[in-house]
C-alpha cells in the first residue's frame, strides 16, 4: 500500500494557500517560448499571470492545462494529487479537500464506483458557503482543529473525520473497510488512527447521518485486516452468527513450526480462510506459497477453505459451507 507524505497537525498556515514550487523543464510547443514566472508556480490563477504581465496568447500555451475554471496548470496531471493541486489557486484560505477526495488522498480504499478523481470534494467551516464549480462538489462541515491535516502540501479532514464523513455514501462492508484501514497496523504511527482517536472525533462532531451505523461497526474494526475483500468475509462470518474470525494470526503445529498466516481463522475449530485475488494466480511466488500452505495446514488437521471474488458477489454458498463445516467440528450456535 502506497501511503501519503505526512506534515504535522497545528500547522499556523491556511489551508487552502498553495505551496510554491518550481515550475521546471517543460516539453513546450510554439506558443509556450516564453518562460512563466518562477514566483507563479506549477498551478495558477489566470488573473494572477496577466498581473504578472503573462500575456494572453501565452496563456494558451500548449504547455498548459484549464483543470478548473480561471486556472492553468502546467502539464496534464490526472492523479487525484496532480489535480487537487491544481485547485488549490481557486481555493480559499478556510477551504480543504474532504469525503472522497480526502479518502484518496490517505489511500483508504474506496468502491470502485467512487474510485474517479473527479469531482473533487471541498470542504469549508459552516456557515460559510460551499464550494461550487465544474467538478466540484462543495460541502459545509463543522469542524474543529483536529478535524483538519496537511498530507503532500494539501490540507485535507483528518484520517478519522474522512471515515466519519463516508459514512453516507458506504455499505457496511464498504464502512468498515475503511475504519479497518486507518487502524491498519502497517501504516506509519503519523498516518494511523487509533480507536481512542476515532472515538475522540465522532464524539465532537454534530453530523447525524451514518452516525447509527458506525456505532454499530466501530467495535467490529481490527487493525489485522490486511485488504476489504477480507474484512467483507469478516463481518458476513459475524452477521451469520459464525464465532468471531480471527484476522491474520500465525498458525504453529503441535511442535511449535509456523504453518501459515490465514486471512481469517477460527481457531478453535482449526478453520482457516484466504481470499485469493488475480495476483494469486499471476505471481509465480504467491502461487508456490499457496501450494505449499494447504497441505501443511491440512496435515494439521485445519480445515482450509479458498475464497474469491465469485464468493463475494454470491455469498450463500460459502456460508452454507461453513456453518456445516464448524457443526461438524463441535461448533454450539
Amino acid at each position: 500500500m502506497r501511503l501519503p507524505h505526512l506534515r504535522p497537525r497545528g500547522l499556523n498556515s491556511a489551508c487552502g494557500q498553495p505551496a510554491r514550487e518550481p515550475a521546471g523543464d517543460q516539453d513546450v510547443g510554439m506558443s509556450a517560448r516564453i518562460p512563466l514566472p518562477d514566483s507563479l508556480g506549477p498551478n495558477f490563477r489566470v488573473t494572477l499571470g496577466a498581473a504578472m504581465g503573462v500575456g494572453r496568447g501565452r496563456l494558451a500555451g500548449s504547455d498548459l492545462t484549464r483543470p478548473f475554471w480561471g486556472v492553468r496548470a502546467l502539464g496534464s496531471g490526472t492523479s487525484i494529487r496532480e489535480l487537487a493541486a491544481s485547485y488549490l489557486p481557486r481555493m480559499s484560505p478556510l477551504a480543504l479537500f474532504s469525503h472522497v477526495t480526502a479518502a484518496q488522498l490517505w489511500d483508504i480504499p474506496l468502491p470502485l464506483r467512487l474510485q474517479g478523481a473527479l469531482p473533487l470534494h471541498v470542504a469549508v467551516p459552516d456557515p460559510r458557503r460551499a464550494p461550487e464549480g465544474r467538478d466540484v462538489i462543495g460541502h459545509r462541515l463543522q469542524l474543529r482543529r483536529p478535524d483538519l491535516q496537511r498530507i503532500s502540501g494539501l490540507c485535507v479532514t483528518s484520517l478519522e473525520r474522512t471515515v466519519l464523513d463516508l459514512a453516507t455514501l458506504l455499505d457496511d462492508e464498504e464502512l468498515l473497510g475503511a475504519i479497518d484501514n486507518i487502524l491498519w497496523r502497517r501504516r506509519r504511527p503519523q498516518i494511523r488512527a487509533t480507536i481512542p482517536t476515532i472515538t475522540a472525533a465522532l464524539a465532537s462532531t454534530t453530523a447525524r447521518r451514518g452516525r447509527t451505523r458506525f456505532l454499530e461497526l466501530l467495535p467490529l474494526a481490527s487493525p489485522r485486516s490486511d485488504s476489504s475483500p477480507e474484512t467483507a468475509f469478516r463481518l458476513r462470518f459475524i452477521r451469520a452468527g459464525f464465532p468471531d474470525p480471527i484476522p491474520n494470526k500465525d498458525v504453529f503445529d503441535a511442535q511449535g513450526r509456523f504453518l501459515a498466516m490465514p486471512d481469517l481463522q477460527f481457531p478453535l475449530f482449526r478453520m482457516a480462510f484466504d481470499y485469493e485475488g488475480d495476483h494469486h494466480r499471476t505471481d509465480p511466488g504467491q502461487w508456490r506459497k499457496d501450494l505449499r500452505r494447504v497441505p501443511l495446514l491440512q496435515d494439521a488437521n485445519w480445515h482450509h477453505t479458498r475464497l474469491s471474488a465469485a464468493d463475494l458477489a454470491d455469498p450463500h454458498y460459502i456460508l452454507a459451507r461453513t456453518r456445516r463445516v464448524l457443526l461438524e467440528r463441535g461448533w454450539t450456535p
